[in-house]
């Protein structure tokens, strides 16, 4: 399943990072120090894609985050 990336801000701050499901559903939360800022620009100017797949172990589900070039930017187990 696709998903994206939406930056919440306080003012110009980054306060957390969500990976939204085409719903609206967050489905992963991150603090924004997780990634590097470059990332977190990508992010916001949508260079950034999110995809849920169900995990190869059988534990829940992979989020994978990757640039455009296919270059992964982070792996993770989500509930």
């Amino acid at each position: 399943m696709e998903a994206w990336c939406r930056i919440e801000t306080v003012g110009n701050r980054v306060i957390r990072v969500h990976v939204m499901h085409p719903n609206g559903e967050i489905l992963a939360s991150y603090p924004p120090e997780k990634f590097d800022p470059a990332i977190v620009n990508r992010m916001r100017a949508g260079q950034i894609r999110a995809r849920v797949s169900s995990d190869p172990d059988g534990a829940g589900r992979l989020l994978t985050l990757e640039e455009l070039s296919g270059n992964v930017v982070l792996e993770d187990r989500i509930p």
